[in-house]
């Protein structure tokens, strides 16, 4: 005999005046089964499902002791004792409801449970919800949140154990049946799934998830048509709902319709916000797919962009009135590329040093980023506002000495003076490199995409692909060892802007300021970023040497740096270019 079979109470009421309809829950695209009457809940579920496929007795026939051995069976987590009685060919079960002090209580850890699980902590989140199942043990949802973490720690087993409960709860659950049909797809076992999802959408004919669902297993099983219709379907239902924007735009992209797709990931980045961690998976797949349809793009349109660019250089030229040459390097010390202006070093063109191991692809950028230094260092030159920026050999030394404690204590650990002194050394010119072309930069890729939209799929590459290898071997910890907190609360500061211009400029496609958000400093880089917001859209000729004093007085570095004049301001206008 069954644990607690004893304490059953069967009563078998199969009257016609006896059916009874389930009520509708509170909660969208789910129907009840659950009902509290004088201090008893009630379920009602189909007599088969009670039953292995193809053993369910004919209703009219029941035999009410297997009826109850399976009840004793499935539900032995339900408070005793439970009434069972046969209504149509359904079997209502009745049983003593939780106390409301005990559902109170319950609320409050369920709440406390779901605020861990957002956070990843889902053991902890696990060990909440079992004490909600101890106070209230037909908690449906607790059981299927129990589920669904365990599915994402990878452990199938415990989680198909707590979702069938759950659909013992309510064999309609469609939240349920989606977390067991997800489960199935991340084992690549498609026949399951697509059971589970029909299921799930027969269920909820409107529900977002059901219908996302159902919509990637046919995704995944290149029934495409019919994919992209569940998944509009899905969008429409919940326009929040992230997955729905990825797997269409997975889908164009797979069909090469790499605008729509493009189109479809900024809708993406720009309506859907993240709830919790847990949605953190499915914006990283959202951005590499993003990559990847910039790619192709920038791939397809490169010829268009190379012409694009090489029209943006003749006509600056004509602006300025000097040519502009274009001389590729072998070294690799230094930046990609190195603007001289004509009349700084007295000649007749302006030059552009590029290093020649650059890629080919984002070569469109750094050449259109370098022509528009040169369009705005002739404007500001013309209108008597050029400076040039240095540090001299005095502004060098007081930076130097700012760094003897360090020193100090980095050679008393035992690392290698002349190591130190080239990593101090680079620094310094890092820090105060950054101080004046950051500043420069956010207008110049500000101009590129006003100007020139063509290149935005290379500017995207151009400008995160040094960041993802950066990431891969982030030296912070390094730095921080080496630097005075003063000089490394600015250096966190001006990276920070950079990077949240660089978010910026792709509409959400990165995130790549989160790593030095927590790092000191980053109070600074939002400071600076609100500041360059409130500059950007009135910027005149020669301004952004303004805005370089700007960001030094916000970072602390002001006076620790020179500013030359320009000795060959002429007012008198530029004589025309030369072929």
């Amino acid at each position: 005999m069954p644990p607690g079979y004893a304490k059953q109470l069967f009563t078998i009421d199969d009257s016609p005046g006896s059916q009874m309809r389930p009520a509708r829950r509170s909660a969208p695209n789910r129907k009840a089964v659950k009902h509290v009457m004088n201090q008893m809940n009630q379920i009602t579920i189909p007599l088969e499902d009670l039953f292995a496929p193809g053993t369910a007795p004919d209703a009219r026939n029941a035999d009410p002791i297997a009826i109850g051995i399976q009840v004793a069976r499935r539900y032995p987590f339900l408070s005793q004792p439970i009434s069972v009685g046969i209504v149509g060919h359904r079997v209502r079960l009745s049983y003593p409801a939780a106390s409301d002090r005990a559902q109170a209580e319950a609320a409050c850890l369920a709440k406390r449970a779901a605020q861990h699980a957002g956070n990843g902590e889902c053991h902890r989140a696990i060990d909440m919800w079992q004490r909600v199942l101890q106070l209230v043990p037909d908690n449906l949802v607790a059981r299927r949140d129990i589920g669904m973490a365990y599915s994402e720690l990878g452990n199938f087993t415990q989680a198909r154990k707590y979702l069938a409960e759950a659909l013992l709860l309510d064999f309609e659950d469609a939240g349920s049946l989606v977390a067991l049909a997800n489960i199935a797809i991340k084992q690549e076992d498609y026949g399951t799934a697509e059971v589970y999802a029909k299921k799930a959408v027969a269920a909820g004919p409107q529900d977002a998830w059901a219908l996302n669902c159902l919509g990637t297993v046919l995704l995944y099983t290149q029934r495409q048509d019919e994919a992209l219709s569940l998944l509009r379907a899905a969008m429409a239902s919940d326009p929040g709902l992230a997955p729905s924007y990825w797997a269409i735009a997975y889908l164009y992209r797979h069909q090469g319709r790499y605008s729509e797709a493009e189109a479809t990931l900024r809708e993406l980045f720009i309506r859907v916000r993240k709830p919790d961690i847990r949605y953190e998976p499915i914006f990283i797949q959202a951005r590499q797919l993003y990559r990847q349809v910039q790619e192709s793009i920038a791939e397809s349109l490169h010829p268009e962009v190379s012409r694009t660019v090489e029209e943006f250089r003749v006509a600056v030229e004509m602006h300025a009135g000097r040519p502009i040459r274009v001389v590729e390097e072998s070294s690799s010390d230094g930046p990609v590329a190195r603007v001289q202006l004509a009349w700084q070093h007295g000649r007749d063109h302006h030059l552009i040093h590029c290093h020649s191991g650059y890629p080919a692809k984002l070569m469109p950028h750094l050449l259109a980023h370098a022509i528009m230094h040169v369009r705005m260092g002739h404007d500001a030159h013309q209108a008597g506002r050029c400076r040039f920026y240095s540090l001299s050999p005095a502004d060098r030394m007081a930076a130097l000495e700012a760094f003897e404690n360090q020193l100090e204590r980095l050679v008393d650990e035992g690392f290698p003076l002349p190591w130190i002194a080239d990593c101090v050394g680079r620094l310094v010119a890092n820090l105060f490199g950054a101080l004046f072309n950051y500043p420069l930069d956010l207008v110049v890729e500000k101009k590129l995409q006003e100007q020139l939209p063509a290149l935005a799929p290379v500017q995207f590459l151009a400008l995160t692909t040094p960041l993802l290898k950066e990431e891969e071997e982030d030296d912070y910890e390094l730095i921080s060892r080496l630097t005075p907190r003063r000089f490394l609360r600015a250096y966190v500061a001006l990276r920070g802007v950079q990077l949240l211009a660089i978010d910026s400029l792709c509409s959400g496609a990165t995130d790549h300021a989160a790593r030095f958000r927590n790092r000191d400093g980053f109070d600074l880089a939002t400071q600076l970023w609100k500041h360059w917001q409130s500059r950007a859209f009135a910027l005149q000729a020669g301004d952004e040497y303004d805005l370089v004093d700007e960001f030094a007085d916000i970072v602390g570095l002001r006076g620790n740096y020179t500013w030359l004049p320009d000795p060959h301001f002429n007012s008198s206008p530029p004589s025309p270019a030369t072929a």
